[in-house]
């Protein structure tokens, strides 16, 4: 990505915008249900590529920031809106051409990053089972020569199967530790996946982000819908030429946009209380005739 050193609420948005997984302004984002961090589609879908190659659990996938349970993920179009400003407003920050060619092989629009777990391997319950089909057999096969093989056909038996569970120990032991050195070097190939030249920058955990996307009900379209409709009946973008936006005035629409946004979700909430009113005063409402007919 291009760009020199930026500050000021720049900088600002540009942290909310950013995936901490590879530090970059994001492309493709996906959202977590339910922590509402967002990172770039490809990212994730390697991230949880990962975390399930390694899995010991039947839901391995968390957060790669806060490490919390990951239910799903979604895009969002608050996200999208946002991103998509800034972007018209600031072109040299986003990825570079080569860079979403890379990004788009790994995943495209609409693809599941949420690996389906496979049942893990049997080997060794398997060989665990015909090692213990076998002494069965073995016995079996003893009990009905007893009387003429005699003891020396149990103490050789005895033995092997000695040997045979050396044997199996050995072989877990080596491939935990093979097992061990393959999730060490997975783990060591995401940290280093971003090769790029440029520096690595802090991110911060998309504070204000989360906090605007926890007001909504986090249906995409319904939110997208709504998002524009706030922006023509508000008038969110009047007196602002998009083709020569500067700083000042990308910050100023990002506040319109989050302030007109929690106006609406708190005169929904009034609308919603006055409708249903607290049940005690329909209660008072009801005994206030009786009291006055009685006094008569």
């Amino acid at each position: 990505m291009a760009g020199g050193p930026q500050s000021g609420p720049l900088m600002d948005l540009e942290k909310e915008l950013s995936c901490s997984i590879c530090t970059d302004v994001l492309y493709q984002p996906l959202t977590l249900l339910d922590c509402l961090h967002t990172f770039c589609g490809a990212c994730l879908k390697e991230w949880f590529s990962w975390q399930a190659q390694s899995a010991t659990t039947a839901h391995p996938y968390t957060c790669p920031s806060c490490r919390s349970s990951v239910r799903a993920t979604q895009p969002n179009a608050t996200v999208t809106t946002l991103l998509d400003m800034f972007l018209h407003a600031n072109p040299s920050r986003g990825k570079t051409d080569q860079e979403k060619d890379e990004m788009r092989k790994v995943y495209k629009s609409g693809d599941n990053v949420l690996p389906k777990l496979r049942r893990r391997r049997r080997d060794d319950s398997d060989e665990e089972d015909r090692r213990m089909l076998e002494e069965v057999r073995l016995l079996s096969l003893q009990e009905v020569g007893v009387s003429s093989s005699g003891s020396d056909t149990i103490s050789p038996s005895a033995e092997s199967r000695r040997r045979n569970r050396s044997r199996d120990r050995e072989e877990r032991r080596r491939r935990a530790r093979d097992a061990s050195a393959s999730r060490s070097a997975q783990q060591e190939t995401v940290r280093s996946r971003d090769t790029s030249p440029r520096p690595r920058r802090v991110i911060e955990h998309q504070a204000s982000l989360r906090s605007l996307l926890s007001t909504s009900d986090f249906d995409s379209q319904e939110m997208e819908e709504e998002i524009m409709r706030q922006i023509r009946e508000d008038g969110l973008l009047d007196g602002i030429d998009l083709e020569n936006i500067d700083t000042s005035q990308e910050e100023e629409i990002t506040e319109r946009i989050a302030a007109a946004f929690r106006r609406r979700q708190r005169e929904r909430e009034r609308a919603r209380r006055k409708e249903i009113g607290p049940p005690g005063d329909r209660a008072h409402e009801r005994r206030v005739p009786a009291r006055k007919q009685s006094h008569k």
